[in-house]
């Protein structure tokens, strides 16, 4: 009786986590304003493919593309095409993508453990991820629909045992890769599966997703310029750098911290004779190892911010659970069967408890409709351009003209040595001049003092200042319900216009 409880009440505690996560993606979902700092910016990468207009192109005041992979806003401008461009397109994307990914969670812990109670807790404990990530999961960015197709691969490979489910994996890991990089890692996973435990199949996957990579990869230098290899590859590459900081707070606040009951659980089952990385189901230990390694890979980078968590969640929240079951099972085969499985169950509820509260602060502010209309009322009262350098998305969707936004342009400064600076090291200064002197000069809209603006890119906005002068600042109260939900939080505030030029 008490077992039947406690494996319900685990059951239950999955349930309540997926109600919680459609809940509050359902408020969310058509919120006027940007929730996470990088909508606006995707967003914008999303405008210029439903105009026809390339996506990767030298860095000027108009436009400076994140250093991303180009699927996910090119199916979002697909579907935008049929249903219109809005921030709540973008969303349905990655929402019902988080949703796939804990439908895959689901599946993969049920099918390893036979446990329904225990194959809800692993796609609960994926979505409670969202609290931790910041509300990364359902958001306009390529994250969750990137690692819908990574474990939508994994899956295919462990369903199917020849090689035609070894090419359909393979290939859904490419499209995968070509939403975002760290798809990488799970590939490589797939590949020490592979290597282990069904060698016959190992070649014909390895040279697929090879081939679709490279490929894929070449097509699109040709297609989306070279400036495509610049931004996905020279930038990213030239931005690492190691900390010993960062890689221990990793440790110490994800893996050992708000994911500690999975992760100690798939360290205590390494002690147990039957191996938790061979056999049909040690894909996804394998699977959690290249989702580890995206979240140490993320590490490198001095600017990552919480998404990089999600393949994290996604890899623990699939092997944790199965590794916590092969733990209880193995001590209830030494006796005391009732107690170990109950003991189970516990660390299983226990395993929620740091991810519910994280989730209160993804409420979106309820006077945001009026926020939005107030700034855009503002930014059309102007006569002449508007640049808002820390919001994309904001000018354009305001008939203004497409401007670059602090954040990419920071990537490319940041990431020194890359060929373009390292070929032209006054580069953004000469785009600066075009802001400095001369017609057509931009009011801007800034989050910051024109001096506090950026960060690598500072002493670039610190030389604007002699030639605008600080005219105007939005109401505290607009400016206070115009802030993102998370990541960044600042919102405009102050309004600088160009200075006269002399004769």
């Amino acid at each position: 009786m008490l077992t039947r409880l406690s494996r319900a009440l685990v059951g239950l505690a999955g349930l309540a986590a997926l109600a919680l996560f459609v809940s509050l993606s359902t408020r969310r979902v058509g919120y006027p304003l940007e929730l996470g700092n990088i909508e606006g910016m995707m967003m914008d990468h999303i405008v210029r493919l439903t105009r026809g207009q390339p996506l990767y192109v030298p860095p000027t005041p108009a436009f400076v593309p994140l250093a991303y992979m180009p699927l996910y806003p090119a199916v979002v401008a697909l579907l935008a095409k049929v249903f219109g461009l809005s921030f709540t397109l973008g969303r349905l994307v990655s929402g019902l993508a988080a949703l796939g990914v804990a439908a895959l969670a689901y599946g993969a812990v049920r099918r390893a453990t036979g446990s329904i109670a225990f194959g809800l807790a692993g796609a609960g404990l994926y979505l409670m991820g969202q609290g931790v990530a910041r509300g990364a999961y359902d958001i306009v960015r390529p994250d969750s629909l990137m690692l819908l197709l990574a474990f939508g691969g994994l899956m295919v490979l462990r369903l199917t045992a020849g090689t035609r489910g070894a090419i359909a994996a393979a290939l859904l890991l490419a499209l995968a890769f070509f939403t975002k990089q760290h798809a990488l890692l799970f590939g490589l996973a797939a590949l020490a599966h592979l290597a282990l435990d069904d060698r016959r199949r190992l070649v014909p996957f390895g040279l697929t997703l090879a081939l679709a990579m490279a490929a894929g990869y070449a097509a699109l230098v040709m297609t989306m310029s070279p400036w495509f290899d610049f931004y996905v590859r020279d930038v990213p590459s030239h931005w690492s750098t190691f900390s010993r900081v960062r890689l221990v707070d990793y440790a110490r606040f994800s893996l050992f911290g708000q994911l500690a009951i999975p992760t100690l659980a798939m360290t205590a089952s390494l002690a147990i004779p039957e191996t938790p990385w061979r056999g049909r189901e040690g894909i996804w230990m394998w699977a959690a190892v290249g989702a580890i390694g995206s979240g140490l890979l993320a590490t490198l980078d001095p600017y990552a911010y919480f998404h990089v968590l999600m393949p994290t969640f996604a890899g623990v929240a699939i092997a944790g659970p199965i590794a916590l079951q092969r733990v209880g099972e193995r001590l209830a085969g030494m006796g005391a069967r009732a107690r170990a499985l109950v003991l189970t169950d516990l660390l299983a509820l226990l395993a929620f408890l740091p991810l519910f509260y994280p989730m209160h602060d993804l409420v979106p502010h309820p006077h945001a409709p009026a926020a939005r209309a107030a700034l855009a009322l503002r930014l059309r009262a102007v006569a002449g351009p508007v640049m808002t350098p820390s919001h994309g998305y904001i000018t354009t969707s305001t008939g203004r003209e497409m401007t670059w936004c602090i954040l990419a342009l920071d990537d490319v400064i940041r990431a020194r040595g890359n060929r373009l600076l390292a070929g032209d090291p006054a580069y953004f200064d000469l785009q600066f001049e075009s802001l400095r002197h001369g017609p057509r000069r931009p009011t801007l809209f800034t989050d910051q003092p024109l001096e506090r603006l950026g960060d690598v890119s500072r002493p670039l906005w610190v030389s604007l200042a002699p030639h605008y002068r600080l005219a105007d600042s939005l109401d505290v109260a607009l400016s206070e319900t115009l802030r993102p939900v998370a990541g960044n939080r600042d919102a405009p505030r102050y309004v600088y216009v160009p200075r006269e030029e002399g004769p």
